[in-house]
């Protein structure tokens, strides 16, 4: 069944469905809906649900909110997504932040930050950001993510870029006090793990340094070619490059890493290709790349922006012509 504004009640400006009957429903219109939904959904637009969702599918183009459990075979939501309840799932896609209380999951993707209590992961999690869990992660599956914050366990094999805040406090109670840290050190003489080194000693002896190693533990995860799967996560490490570069001049760090990515997506960004866009994500790409547009060459620069508009039907020439760049 389908749901517009003509078939659901008008409280006060909001479409709101009192009841789903049907196992087959399409929403046209942003819309709260009141009880339980199961079978299988598709919203256009925002989704509020005050019970809870038990579906074989369900995708919503826009941000959801559920106030109960959510458990779907297959799941793509495009905005953000708020469940109060649990989450379980075995394919799902979330292409913005995700909150939830707790994560039941085969195989999931986040584009945005994760924040919940706890992840049971079966096969493979990939955070295209930072993951935020209270209490900790488990399971046999694969971890995929720049870096995992956990609260108080972490019962994985692996530990690359995960951190148990536990366990960071019992090694800062035992470690010896910091070395001092030569500034005037060449970073572009270092290799990977020496960087590392320099830059977690930097950050316990300069607090206000600790930024910087962060960012590069998110960044040297992006320095292996392989870890880019497609030309948004491309984009986005150039403006990120480009703004870490600016707040840290101290260190020529960035700039190593730039000339490593650069060097390194030439031989195969041109075989990429953009995932569909909603017009958020239209909007904010265009804008990292337009900010990061002087540390990209110049043809890789020009190939991103066609392929950007092309996904809204646009061709890049008559863009230029328009706006008279």
């Amino acid at each position: 069944m389908r749901y517009n504004e003509t078939n659901s009640e008008q409280v006060g400006g909001r479409n709101i469905i009192e009841y789903i009957e049907d196992d087959n429903t399409i929403i046209e219109v942003s819309a709260q809906v009141m009880s339980d939904i199961s079978g299988k959904l598709q919203a256009n637009y925002d989704l509020i649900v005050y019970g809870s969702i038990d579906v074989d599918s369900l995708t919503v183009m826009g941000s959801l909110v559920c106030f109960g459990n959510c458990k779907a075979d297959n799941m793509n939501v495009q905005g953000r997504c708020d469940i109060f309840g649990a989450l379980e799932v075995n394919d799902a896609l979330f292409s913005d932040d995700l909150r939830v209380r707790e994560i039941v999951a085969e195989r999931i993707e986040v584009t945005g930050k994760v924040i919940c209590d706890s992840i049971d992961c079966r096969e493979k999690f990939i955070g295209h950001n930072s993951i935020l869990v209270s209490e900790g992660i488990m399971g046999e599956g694969k971890w995929d993510s720049n870096l995992i914050i956990c609260g108080e366990y972490a019962f994985t094999e692996e530990k690359k870029h995960v951190f148990v805040v536990n366990e960071i406090d019992e090694q800062t109670e035992k470690r010896d006090p910091a070395v001092c840290v030569d500034l005037s050190m060449d970073v572009s003489e270092m290799d990977w793990s020496e960087c590392e080194d320099y830059l977690r000693d930097l950050s316990r002896e300069k607090p206000d340094y600790r930024g910087d190693y962060e960012a590069y533990l998110e960044l040297v995860k992006w320095s292996d070619n392989t870890k880019i799967k497609s030309l948004n996560q491309y984009i986005c490490l150039a403006e990120l490059l480009c703004r870490e570069g600016e707040k840290y001049r101290e260190s020529d760090l960035y700039n190593v890493i730039k000339e490593e990515l650069f060097d390194k997506a030439y031989n195969y960004i041109f075989d990429m290709q953009i995932r569909s866009l909603s017009q958020k994500d239209f909007i904010g790409l265009n804008y990292k790349l337009y900010e990061s547009k002087d540390i990209i060459p110049d043809d890789v620069y020009r190939f991103l922006r066609e392929e950007l508009y092309s996904k809204i039907g646009l061709k890049y020439n008559t863009v230029v012509m328009m706006l008279g760049e």
